[in-house]
C-alpha cells in the first residue's frame, strides 16, 4: 500500500509541475518533493499529521529515503510556490481509507482521499475524491 501512495504522491507532484509549467505566475518550480508517510488525526474532512512515520525525497526522477525528521524548505520561490513541494500520505484503517494532503504554496494545496481494497497480496486505491482545497 505504501508503494501504491508514494506513487499517487509523485502524480499529484508531477500533474502540478505540468499544469504550473505554461502559467506567467509561475516563473520557477518546485526541484523535488518531500514525501511523508504520517500518523494523523481526522478533523471534517481534512486530516492532521501527527507523527512522520518514514520520509522520501523524489528529486529528478529518483526517490530516496531520507530522516523523518528532514522538514521541506517551503520558502516561496516563484509567485506562491514554495522551493520544495511537501506531500502526506497515510491509512485510517477504521474507515478502510488512505489520503494524501499536498502542499505546494501558500495557498495551493489540497486533500484526496480514497477507499482501500485488496485483493489476496495485492491492493488498490479507488474513488479518489478531493476532501478539501486551498
Amino acid at each position: 500500500m505504501t508503494d501504491l501512495l508514494i506513487d499517487k504522491c509523485i502524480r499529484k507532484f508531477n500533474i502540478m509541475l505540468e499544469t504550473c509549467k505554461n502559467r506567467s505566475d509561475c516563473d520557477e518550480l518546485p526541484h523535488s518533493l518531500v514525501i511523508q508517510q504520517v500518523k494523523a488525526s481526522k478533523s471534517g474532512w481534512v486530516y492532521t499529521a501527527k507523527k512522520v512515520l518514514a520520509a522520501w525525497r523524489y528529486e529528478n526522477g529518483s526517490l530516496m529515503q531520507i530522516p523523518t525528521d528532514a522538514k521541506p524548505v517551503q520558502k516561496t520561490v516563484s509567485g506562491e510556490l514554495f522551493s520544495e513541494g511537501l506531500a502526506q500520505f497515510g491509512l485510517d484503517k477504521l474507515r478502510n481509507k488512505a489520503f494524501i494532503n499536498v502542499f505546494f504554496g501558500e495557498n495551493i494545496s489540497m486533500g484526496f482521499e480514497y477507499n482501500m481494497s485488496a485483493k489476496g497480496a495485492s491492493f488498490a486505491l479507488d474513488n479518489e475524491i478531493v476532501s478539501w482545497e486551498k
